[in-house]
């Protein structure tokens, strides 16, 4: 793929905006059900399922799996929002991967704050057409302000809806 620079400023606008989320406060559940739904291989670590197991071990509440990070880099469930023009939004968009980077262990009844920044967006042609590479930072913090860690996601959007075959 041949990498593009005649992005059109509407889109380059976008480049180096920031975005602050609600604080997501952890619960046990949801650490539970994200270990669950990961499976990493196989039945989830007691740490990150089961309570009765961690409290006697010292830890203040279950852990949250080191992945967990990148259902904190999404807001409302959904990647976070971009004032993407008109003429793009709509279109089909995938995950393209993440990076993470993690300092501090993640536990139930932990609060963090999370900051977003759009890193970069790029074009490519591929074989389906023009495709637009947008790079999210995200940098989360808890409650105590340690720095938790942070997570570069990339998501591919095409520029152009393809026609079908």
């Amino acid at each position: 793929m041949a990498q593009s620079t005649n992005l059109p400023s509407d889109l380059q606008a976008l480049i180096g905006s920031e975005m602050t989320g609600e604080p997501d406060h952890i619960e046990s559940n949801d650490i539970r059900f994200f270990a669950e739904a990961i499976r990493m291989p196989g039945p989830p670590l007691p740490a990150y399922h089961d309570e009765l197991h961690v409290r006697p071990n010292g830890s203040m509440g279950l852990l949250a799996p080191p992945t967990y990070m990148t259902r904190l880099a999404r807001h409302g469930g959904y990647p976070w929002p971009l004032r993407l023009p008109p003429w793009l939004q709509g279109n089909v968009a995938m995950n393209a991967g993440a990076h993470l980077e993690i300092n501090e262990p993640i536990l139930a009844g932990d609060v963090i704050f999370t900051t977003a920044r759009v890193a970069d967006i790029y074009e490519k042609v591929g074989s389906s057409g023009r495709l637009l590479f947008f790079v999210h930072d995200f940098h989360f913090t808890n409650q105590l302000g340690q720095d938790v860690g942070t997570a570069r996601r990339t998501t591919v959007k095409f520029r152009d809806r393809p026609t079908p075959p």
